[in-house]
This record gives structure tokens, C-alpha cells and sequence, in this order.
């Protein structure tokens, strides 16, 4: 564990000291940076970062001032870019910042790189001459900027991933923002491998995932949840390389951290390394058809809500009690494989199936009792006589039994 007491003090700063973080969990996706770059190569990787934002600068009325874009499509800001032509750069919540190795005037912007990229913009906006005056004035309010300086002098590369690791958990987890799910497990990923003594490749350590938690306000639950998923999500892509995209990321956790096709080995992975055997990379290929879901209009998983609902006609035709059930089950799954149903239809014809098995069994049950092989009950052509019939006992019972059976059953089918 980390006994360093983090140290944030105020600063003022200008637009031009800020630099993006290329090394942002959201921004290296985007980017597709294979390994960290040093404090070297920041300032070099601001214009593709810049062009990275203009590029996707389209506003979303759907989407609050303080809302995040989502990490499975492109970095929007135009809901600030919006903002900020109209009412300047408002500190909200405070952006946070290191300063840039190697550098005495240039600070690496840890929380708030979306706000900073939209205020880049904004200043670089050409106005109409009778917005001119108003963009000045906008202009203005970004030429001083406060921020959150977090003292690194003195500490290890490692000490300072630490802290920063926990003010993008504390903010993105706790208060502020909710990443996506991809950037959450890059970021719980890295901080996982980061506690003392580091890990170079993922091992299974139950007190780290209560570290992890600790540090990033998270849950273990949670913890487990973003590693499963994230170690699959690049087990997946090395499998199939051109089939797997940050899109299927949600899809892809729905599967993993599913308890009954866990249980009924769907999918399996390791306890030690979470990697996920072969067989079970070629079933989630099967329900999630990462080659072929964007181009088809019928999916076997529509969305990551029907993982449970394909789950639970997996969990019936493998662990269901009666082989009858297991059966037509297994026929459905098959149905939902081939496409011949839809998953919610396979869903609605299981339940459709099991209660019709319990009015069976509740026949059977009822014939039981009535056709009992006592010698005061039957003749020999096994019917009631009811001349010798006593109303008392376990006789009156089980017709009493009888007849709220029946009564129940003319009332549901209408006879």
C-alpha cells in the first residue's frame, strides 16, 4: 500500500500551459497508443490529440454539460464547445493537473481533458463579425484558468501513477463523471498492476482487488467484474484481430460476468489469470458474431439485456432437473444459434413450457388422488363408488383437494 499524502494546491494557469494526456485511459484508446509515452512525447502527441477532439466536435442535446462521452464511440465535445461560446469557460469542477517533466511553464492535465480540449477549440474559432465581440469577451474568461496542482516532487514514477490512479477513481467513480466500462477497467487494470510489489502480468491476488477497491471507491465486486471483462476484451481481440471493437466492450462484459453461463461452463476462465479457455472464446464468437454484427439485421444477442435471457434457456437445457424440460431447452438454444428464433421468443417459449409442465405435474398429482387404490374408494374398473363413499379423513380431503383443482383449472381455460 501507498502511505504518500497526496498534495493538491491551487494554481492559475493559461490555456497554452495545459497539455492533454495522451495517456488517459479514453484518449490512448482512441489514439491506439500500443505503450505509455513518457513525459517526452506529450507535447509532440497535442495535435493529433487536438485533431482527435475537432475531429468528433458534434454537439448532442441528449447529453448535460457534465455528462461524459461514451468510451465505445467518439470523443464529443461539442455539448461544451456549446457551452462555452455562450457563457466562457465556468469552473464546475476543478480540472487537475501535474507538472510536465522537463518543462518549468507546461502542466499535463490529469481530470478535465475533455473541458480543456473544448476550450482549445473555442479559442481557435473564426466568429461572424457581429459575434465578434461576444467571442472576445469568451476569449477572455479562458486566458486564466484555475486548476488543482498535484505536487509529484520527490515521488516515484510509481507514487505518482498511485495518486493519480485515485483522483480518476475518486472522480469518474465516485462524484463526478461515470466513464465507460472500457475506460473504468483500463484504469482499475493499470492501478491492479501498479500496487506494490507490481505485477508485470495479471495474477489473481483477492487482498489487491480489496486494495484496488479501496483506492478507487469501487466495490470488490465491481473490481472483479472490470478485470474479467477487460482481460477477456484483449484475450478476444489477439483471437480475432479484425472482428473486435470498443462497441462490443458492454456486450462482451454481459457474458463474461454472467453467473449461470459461468456455472454451466459457456464460459470458463481461469481463477488465477481470468484468461477464458478456447472453447469458451469460440462460444461468445457464436452468440456475439463479432465478424458478421454490424453488417446483419438479425442478431442471436441484440443487445447486452438479452445475454440473461440466453443465459437462462442455457441454464434450463444443461441443470434442469427433468431430461424432458433439458430436451426442449437444448432445442431451443440450438433454434436461437440458427437464428430459426429470436432469443426473447426461445425465453417466452421456455416459461410457456414450464408452466405448462407444472399444470401436468398438478394433473398427474390430482389423478393421483383421485383414482387412489383403496378398496372403499374403487371398483374394479378402478372408479369411484360413492354409495360407499365415507366424507370424513384423507378420503374427504383429497376429493376437497379435487375439487378446488378442478374448479381452478375450468376458471383458467375458460371450460
Amino acid at each position: 500500500m501507498h502511505n504518500i499524502t497526496m498534495q493538491l494546491k491551487p494554481l492559475q494557469v493559461t490555456l497554452d500551459q495545459l497539455m492533454l494526456d495522451p495517456n488517459n485511459p479514453r484518449l490512448a484508446r482512441s489514439l491506439n497508443l500500443r505503450e505509455s509515452l513518457d513525459d517526452s512525447g506529450v507535447i509532440g502527441a497535442q495535435t493529433a490529440l487536438i485533431k482527435l477532439f475537432e475531429n468528433n466536435n458534434e454537439s448532442d442535446p441528449n447529453l448535460s454539460e457534465d455528462e461524459s462521452d461514451s468510451e465505445e464511440g467518439p470523443i464529443k465535445i461539442g455539448d461544451l464547445v456549446h457551452s462555452m461560446q455562450q457563457i466562457g469557460f465556468v469552473r464546475v469542477d476543478q480540472v487537475v493537473v501535474r507538472r510536465l517533466e522537463g518543462e518549468s511553464d507546461k502542466y499535463l492535465v490529469i481530470e478535465g481533458n475533455r473541458r480543456i480540449a473544448a476550450a482549445k477549440f473555442v479559442r481557435r474559432i473564426n466568429p461572424k463579425n457581429d459575434q465578434k465581440a461576444h467571442h472576445e469577451q469568451i476569449i477572455n474568461t479562458l486566458n486564466a484558468i484555475e486548476v488543482l496542482l498535484l505536487e509529484t516532487h520527490g515521488l516515484t514514477n510509481d507514487e505518482i501513477h498511485h495518486q493519480i490512479g485515485v483522483i480518476l477513481g475518486l472522480r469518474h467513480f465516485g462524484q463526478v463523471l461515470p466513464w465507460g466500462a472500457l475506460a473504468r477497467a483500463v484504469n482499475i487494470f493499470n492501478e491492479y498492476l501498479r500496487i506494490s510489489p507490481e505485477q508485470i502480468e495479471f495474477k489473481f491476488e483477492s487482498k489487491r482487488i480489496g486494495d484496488v477497491a479501496g483506492l478507487l471507491s469501487e466495490s470488490r465486486a465491481s473490481v472483479l467484474a472490470a478485470l474479467k471483462t477487460y482481460i477477456g476484451y484483449q484475450q478476444l481481440k489477439k483471437v480475432f484481430p479484425n472482428s473486435i471493437v470498443p462497441q462490443y466492450y458492454s456486450l462482451i462484459q454481459a457474458c463474461v460476468i454472467n453467473k449461470k453461463l459461468a456455472t454451466h461452463n459457456y464460459v470458463v476462465s481461469s481463477p488465477e489469470t481470468f484468461l477464458m479457455t478456447e472453447e469458451s472464446l469460440e462460444n461468445l464468437n457464436a452468440i456475439c458474431e463479432f465478424d458478421s454484427r454490424d453488417s446483419s439485421d438479425s442478431k442471436v444477442l441484440p443487445d447486452p439485456e438479452s445475454v440473461s435471457k440466453f443465459s437462462q434457456i442455457y441454464a434450463t437445457a444443461k441443470g434442469h432437473e427433468e431430461e424432458v424440460v433439458k430436451g426442449y431447452a437444448s432445442t431451443l438454444v440450438e433454434k436461437v444459434l440458427n437464428k430459426e428464433f429470436t432469443v426473447d421468443d426461445a425465453n417466452a417459449e421456455i416459461r410457456r413450457f414450464l408452466k405448462d409442465r407444472k399444470w401436468v405435474q398438478a394433473l398427474e398429482t390430482l389423478f393421483q388422488k383421485v383414482n387412489s387404490p383403496t378398496e372403499i374408494l374403487q371398483n374394479e374398473e378402478g372408479r369411484l363408488i360413492l354409495s360407499q363413499f365415507d366424507p370424513s379423513g384423507n378420503e374427504l380431503m383429497a376429493l376437497q383437494d379435487a375439487r378446488v383443482a378442478f374448479r381452478n383449472i375450468r376458471r383458467i381455460y375458460g371450460v
